[in-house]
């Protein structure tokens, strides 16, 4: 079953610290961005998804879809 084990608002989105630091200590195994102009640029999201260690899965969201699919975490 999945579930939220944190929440963060950085308009830096992913970056070393998240990558690394953050994502460690959650003991998360997936990132979601929840941004509208990173959902359509694939040379953005090569760029964060560069930064995550191997294993953890990411998925770039408008803002519309997660406040439509949220409440299913």
């Amino acid at each position: 079953m999945p579930n939220i084990v944190l929440c963060r608002i950085d308009e830096r989105l992913i970056h070393g610290q998240v990558g690394v630091q953050w994502v460690g200590f959650a003991g998360a195994n997936l990132v979601l961005v929840a941004n509208d102009e990173v959902a359509d640029d694939p040379v953005q999201q090569n760029l964060m998804e560069m930064v995550l260690a191997e294993g953890i899965a990411v998925r770039f969201w408008s803002l519309q879809k997660v406040i439509d699919n949220i409440h299913r975490a």
